[in-house]
């Protein structure tokens, strides 16, 4: 942040940043998801998400659209914790479960 950036800014961003990990995570939303639906690159989303960038109100009102909720919503102070989401490949398995690949593995 910002030498400038004062205590009640930092809070605010980190407000955001907490509720829009919620609310994604509520909805299951990655953030290359979520940045395809508010035009924003998912650099810049992983940015507002840990409170390192500032957000324009256009941003804002994009972002909230895209999750569904009021705007107001992501500047509350949030009292649920996100969940985690993860993103990338999953990994293939076999009718088991097991992971693809370990064939050669002799099973002890």
């Amino acid at each position: 942040m910002e030498a400038t950036t004062t205590p009640r800014q930092k809070a605010a961003r980190l407000r955001l940043a907490r509720n829009l990990k919620l609310w994604r995570g509520k909805l299951g939303m990655s953030q290359e998801v979520l940045a395809g639906r508010v035009g924003l690159h998912p650099n810049h989303i992983g940015q507002i998400e840990r409170g390192l960038a500032n957000v324009t109100l256009d941003n804002l009102v994009s972002l909230a659209n895209a999750l569904g909720v009021q705007e107001s919503h992501l500047l509350e102070e949030p009292t649920e914790q996100p969940v985690r989401i993860r993103a990338g490949r999953k990994k293939k398995t076999d009718a088991a479960g097991e992971p693809l690949g370990n064939a050669n593995k002799s099973k002890i």
